[in-house]
């Protein structure tokens, strides 16, 4: 009998198959197969106080469960492969659940290389609960904070989506807006000296205990007075410059967004595409380290390619929270230049590669001069600074030349001659440095994307499908790459913060640590599911409480309008209200509430009521039946009609039903 394995991707299936050979046969669970139901009260599929959620199987692969049922009992083992973080430990249980399956083996891989896919083969372990139970308690939020509030804002507010995680996204980009509409820019000076190619600048403290130098006239009448400098102290240094970290999944989603121009869902859709190729490791981790394997590739092939390499290996900071379970993602053989089958999947892929391989060389040094200097200013001494470097030895800078253009304001590429304390130098040219303060800059996708991961909200694998649901509901537009809250998105952070306890930057993370401790076991599934459905309870009554305002009001009772998909596909506005009499409906445009063309009156009037009367043409929906009569233009409280009789409204006892 042949052993199967069931990994998450049939695009890792050419791969690992050709890997085991014909003993195994290697088949796809296309990611989940089951999901919770929409059932009970609320649809949420689970009720207190055991939380517990009801599984159902995805309609959708129905065709793939049966197959996979099928090569199981065919199977003398089954391997379970799915990808190894929480999720894919969750998707590899509800399989074995699927499946019925008695005893099957958990394997993880890194990587899909002949040596990591047989290692995992040869060394099964169990399903892990503990990191199922964490997925399960991060779903099943999900579900309760996305169906309550989602319910309890378009019931009052009008057509309003939240999310526990993507609303606190939108949160921040609201945030960084009213910085910047409320941000005051100061106008400030300093003085710039030539000293004969190099230059010296004011420190603006020995003139004003203010934070900024504001008197332009004090200034200008520093550069007509100051006419030389004396030299107080000298200093000269060798400066390490260090390479950046290897990437982990943020920073190369932000770096791929800088230099390539990949939105984070591009980058992560391509660097999917790599790890199933086996050119890259799992690209979905914290973990800013190379494991012992990867360090030893790295150091052989940079010793063999006689490039400098750090004396030990380095061993980089991770940031608040970091989940260390994969190693940070680098090429899984270092010493293929190119990988990928189209043209953005190689240069992702040459992006992860010099990284790594830059994160393992030694530092660039650089030789650093420092020079203090005096000047007599009426009563005064005033001092300036000048700094200046030169490279002394390339270290990483030699892979990557780009990399030795960037300028550093402190330490400017610039040489200083040798200097003796005492000396006096004579000013060349003295100039007025004009300055302005600027508000921070409005967050792009990736730069929300490292916000995100700084304040601890989000996780690396749900990060580009955050992002992707805030442009999806339209709560935030782009001007040239960058995140401008819309009106909507503005509406539901001021309808949902200072209300609801999850739209708090600190309850957010707060929440991601108590997932943490349901994977590592200290704590349990229903105890903090029950702790946030109490706060979520408490909220949503101080929410229906409080005095909002309606985001699309119903012009006819002020109810909010809802925007629905109809039989055709198309979307029009229906009247929350509907269920209590108010049967409005407006046209959709755009995705914002649109106006309906006023009917044309005839100078026909009802005989019921004595409104004017409607000429109704068309072709019924319903019947197909082509209609023409004269209806009361008081409908709905009107629903009188009439026959067309010869252009003319047939006024008789029999109306036309």
């Amino acid at each position: 009998m042949t052993e199967l394995v069931i990994v998450e991707s049939p695009g890792k299936i050419k791969k690992i198959s050709h890997i085991l050979g014909s003993n195994y046969k290697v088949m796809a669970s296309i990611g989940h197969i089951r999901e919770i139901a929409n059932e009970g009260p609320d649809q949420l599929g689970f009720t207190p106080p055991d939380f517990k959620p009801h599984y159902v199987n995805d309609p959708e692969k129905n065709q793939v469960i049966g197959n996979l049922i099928v090569a199981a009992k065919q199977a003398s083992d089954v391997f379970l492969a799915s990808d190894p973080d929480r999720e894919g430990e969750a998707i590899a249980w509800h399989v074995a659940e699927a499946l019925k399956l008695k005893n099957p083996k958990r394997i993880t891989f890194n990587g899909i290389t002949e040596g990591l896919v047989k290692e995992a083969i040869e060394n099964p372990r169990q399903i892990d609960m503990n990191l199922v139970h964490a997925q399960e308690t991060r779903s099943v939020l999900d579900k309760l904070f996305g169906f309550k509030v989602t319910a309890a804002l378009r019931d009052k507010i009008g057509y309003l989506t939240a999310g526990r995680v993507q609303t606190v996204a939108v949160h921040l980009v609201v945030d960084r807006e009213k910085e910047i509409t409320t941000f005051k820019p100061v106008e400030h000076y300093t003085v710039d000296l030539d000293l004969g190619g190099w230059n010296a600048t004011l420190d603006i403290h020995t003139v004003t205990d203010a934070e900024y130098l504001t008197d332009k006239t004090l200034a200008e009448h520093i550069v007509q007075n100051v006419k030389s400098t004396t030299v107080t102290a000298f200093d000269d240094k060798d400066k390490p410059r260090l390479p950046e970290p290897p990437f982990t999944t943020s920073s190369l989603q932000i770096v791929a967004s800088a230099k390539l121009g990949f939105s984070p869902k591009k980058t992560m859709d391509l660097a999917q595409k790599l790890y199933e190729q086996g050119t890259i490791t799992y690209h979905r981790t914290d973990a800013p380290h190379f494991v012992a394997e990867g360090l030893e590739e790295i150091h052989a092939f940079l010793t063999a390619n006689g490039l400098p390499i750090t004396a030990t290996p380095r061993k980089w900071k991770s940031k608040e929270g970091a989940q260390e379970g994969h190693e940070a993602i680098r090429p899984t053989h270092i010493a293929d230049e190119v990988n990928g089958e189209t043209p953005d999947q190689k240069a992702l892929y040459s992006l992860i590669r010099k990284r790594s391989i830059m994160s393992e060389m030694a530092d660039a040094i650089y030789a650093v001069r420092t020079i203090a200097l005096e000047a007599t200013f009426e009563d005064k001494k005033l001092n300036f600074k000048a700094s200046g470097r030169v490279l002394k030895t390339p270290g990483w800078l030699a892979f990557d030349d780009q990399s030795s253009d960037d300028n550093n304001e402190d330490e400017p590429n610039v040489k200083i001659p040798d200097q003796t304390v005492g000396t006096t130098i004579p000013v060349v040219k003295a100039n007025v440095v004009t300055k302005t303060t600027k508000p921070k800059t409005r967050f792009t996708d990736a730069t929300l994307v490292r916000e995100m991961e700084k304040r601890g909200i989000g996780r690396p694998s749900t990060y580009a499908s955050i992002i992707e649901k805030i442009h999806q509901y339209k709560y935030v537009t782009e001007i040239k790459k960058y995140l401008k809250p819309t009106e909507t998105g503005e509406t539901l952070i001021g309808a949902t913060t200072g209300t609801f306890a999850f739209c708090d930057y600190d309850y957010t993370k707060r929440l991601e640590e108590n997932l943490d401790d349901v994977a590592a076991g200290k704590r349990e599934f229903k105890d903090v599911v029950g702790n946030e459905y109490e706060t979520l309870e408490q909220n949503l009554q101080a929410f229906n409480n409080a005095k909002t305002t309606v985001l699309n009001p119903c012009p006819n009772c002020g109810r909010p309008m809802i925007r629905r998909k109809g039989k055709d596909g198309g979307f029009y506005w229906m009247c929350s209200g509907y269920s209590d009499g108010c049967k409005t409906s407006l046209p959709d445009d755009h995705g914002k509430m649109g106006t309906r063309k006023a009917p044309e009156l005839t100078e026909f009037t009802c005989q019921k009521c004595g409104k004017p009367l409607i000429h109704r043409t068309g072709k019924s929906k319903k019947s197909g039946k082509n209609y023409d009569f004269f209806a009361c233009s008081g409908f709905p409280d009107c629903n009188e009609s009439y026959d067309n009789d010869n252009g003319k409204p047939k006024y008789e006892k029999e109306k036309s039903k």
